[in-house]
């Protein structure tokens, strides 16, 4: 910009964008008699507003196709700067407002949806070149692999009609009657024999009648007094 205007970059004035429609907006009150100047405040908070936030059809083509994001697109961003600049200033300068350029084109609606007629024709012809571009990557159109999915699923329904009913055994009960089965083969048939050890209760009896036994365990109770003395005596 500098070299096209043979002028330093000194000589330029940088706005930033509310303050650019401060300016602008000032320079057009000029031309109407009875309009003060507006201050930047009031210049901010009217641009702040983005009165055109809402408005589609100046979104890039993928915004486009996301729901409530227009408003979030750079391009249309800037592009309502421009509408909102006109809105203010053109009719102080007397300009003629042209559709789609000082503000946004009126859109076709449908009356009895109230949906946008032309968004949803873009949105149709964005599909049908998604489907073209899906069969110029692999070769296969959309139908052809509908039919070769049915064909399959019907296959799969085929096979389930033709197969055999599966036999369940409950290994549960099967177990349990072979070990009941088992249990009773284990019971002795003939009562069992005498043992051949003498049994310890009996050893120790025959140990009480020892002398030492009494010397060693002397009893206690009584009438042990008594026997005590008399085995003194």
């Amino acid at each position: 910009m500098c070299d096209a205007a043979e002028r330093q970059i000194e000589d330029f004035k940088v706005y930033s964008t509310e303050v650019l429609f401060n300016e602008v907006l000032n320079a057009a009150l000029k031309h109407t008699e009875g309009e003060d100047p507006i201050p930047i405040a009031v210049a901010t908070l009217e641009f702040e507003k983005d009165i055109f936030a809402y408005t589609s059809g100046s979104e890039c083509d993928f915004h486009k196709f996301l729901d409530n994001t227009a408003q979030y697109c750079s391009k249309s961003i800037v592009t309502r700067w421009g509408y909102t600049m006109c809105n203010y200033c053109c009719k102080h300068l007397n300009i003629e407002m042209i559709e789609g350029v000082n503000y946004p084109a009126s859109q076709e609606k449908d009356e009895a949806t109230g949906t946008n007629v032309d968004e949803l024709a873009a949105r149709m012809e964005w599909l049908t070149a998604g489907e073209k571009k899906k069969k110029d990557m692999n070769g296969v159109c959309n139908s052809h692999q509908l039919k070769v999915s049915a064909g399959s699923h019907s296959q799969e329904q085929r096979g389930r009609v033709k197969s055999e009913s599966l036999e369940i055994n409950d290994h549960g009960k099967v177990g349990a009657g072979s070990s009941s089965e088992t249990n009773t083969d284990r019971l002795p048939q003939r009562p069992l024999r005498m043992p051949k050890v003498m049994p310890i209760s009996l050893q120790v009896s025959n140990n009480t009648d020892d002398s030492s036994y009494e010397d060693s365990f002397p009893p206690i109770g009584r009438g042990c007094r008594n026997k005590m003395t008399t085995k003194g005596i």
